[in-house]
């Protein structure tokens, strides 16, 4: 089957049934990722879907609307919303409801061989600990079963300039592909829902969350190693990418 595209120039192309996660440092990259991505989805007919806190709702429809000819569209469903008000329809987080909604969004087209559904959501609002922040991973790892059940791309946003290096342990485990600096990477260290326990507390504001495994001990000793060497989010994302997972990963 053909690759889908993402729209930005050297992302190259994905298969469906597909969840990633775009790790970017502040809103230049981020909209460098979000506007190449549903743009490239509208214009193939796609059926797009934007979840977006760090823009005006108005402002992105605008954008989206101009920078795509109409003309070329093959048929235009494009949905905005604001993060908070998906992820926090009722003031707390709920993971079953959050991937009720998107196996509904990839229910509607699977009986329809012309379309697909492409999704992006921007995961900042986590970060605040609203009600039911600790389903967040647990959800996460969820989407990967949603997005096997149609024809669908979803495209998580993560800033690392707000994300701190702790939960890129989660990142990493609950997206088998990574976007960074443009290109998509393959994920050494991702877990699938059928093996991953998340780690990250929300509530106690650390990783490890009461009545779960532990991750993998290399593993989060490399990441402590590299913090504690001054490393940034990124810088350990870019280290994390390059090396095998589990007890082989050495210290250094």
């Amino acid at each position: 089957m053909a690759g889908v595209s993402l729209g930005f120039t050297e992302a190259g192309t994905v298969p469906l049934s597909t969840h990633l996660c775009a790790l970017y440092s502040g809103p230049a990259e981020r909209d460098a990722t979000l506007f190449p991505y549903i743009e490239e989805g509208l214009r193939a007919g796609d059926d797009c879907l934007c979840l977006i806190d760090g823009l005006e709702v108005g402002s992105v429809l605008d954008r989206l609307l101009a920078r795509v000819d109409a003309e070329g569209v093959k048929r235009l469903e494009l949905c905005v919303e604001r993060a908070t008000d998906a992820y926090l329809e009722a003031g707390e987080f709920s993971a079953d409801e959050m991937e009720a909604f998107l196996e509904e969004n990839v229910a509607a087209i699977a009986g329809d061989p012309s379309r697909r559904l492409r999704a992006t959501g921007e995961m900042s609002w986590v970060l605040r600990n609203p009600p039911g922040a600790d389903e967040f991973f647990a959800y996460e790892s969820a989407v990967n079963r949603v997005a096997g059940g149609g024809p669908s791309i979803f495209l998580c946003l993560y800033d690392l300039d707000q994300f701190g290096a702790d939960m890129m342990l989660d990142v990493l485990r609950t997206h088998p592909q990574v976007v960074l600096d443009g290109a998509v990477r393959d994920n050494p260290h991702y877990q699938s829902p059928e093996t991953y326990a998340p780690t990250w507390n929300a509530t106690a504001g650390d990783r490890r969350k009461p009545g779960t495994s532990a991750p993998p001990a290399a593993f989060e000793r490399r990441v402590a190693a590299l913090v504690a060497g001054g490393a940034s989010s990124r810088e350990v994302v870019e280290r994390l990418l390059q090396e095998a997972p589990g007890p082989e990963v050495t210290e250094g």
